[in-house]
């Protein structure tokens, strides 16, 4: 790490125009998926069956295993500042979330 010029965040984590921390989740293990502690909550993230909102599903149908099928996913509160893990991401005050993947 002779070259390495960093750190590359000199503020920790970066913040939203609204001044919310992103949460940012990685594929850890390789397989080109990922399962945030949020969005992986059939509350919030089913649609039908397996499918979830937001492009998310549930390949093994087991309970809050909603996941996106990309590497990293990345989102935030949004302008309210709120998430709700009892309401779908749609919904009241998840429904101004910011996602990206």
């Amino acid at each position: 790490m002779q070259n390495w010029k960093g750190p590359y965040l000199k503020q920790g984590v970066p913040l939203d125009p609204w001044g919310n921390p992103y949460m940012i989740t990685l594929d850890l293990n390789g397989d080109n998926r990922c399962r945030d502690a949020f969005y992986r909550l059939d509350v919030v993230s089913r649609d039908t069956g397996n499918k979830g909102l937001n492009g998310l599903y549930n390949p093994s149908g087991s309970p809050n295993g909603f996941e996106a099928n990309k590497p990293i996913m990345v989102w935030s509160f949004g302008p309210d500042g709120f998430i709700d893990d009892k309401v779908p991401a749609t919904k009241l005050r998840n429904k101004d979330n910011i996602l990206s993947w």
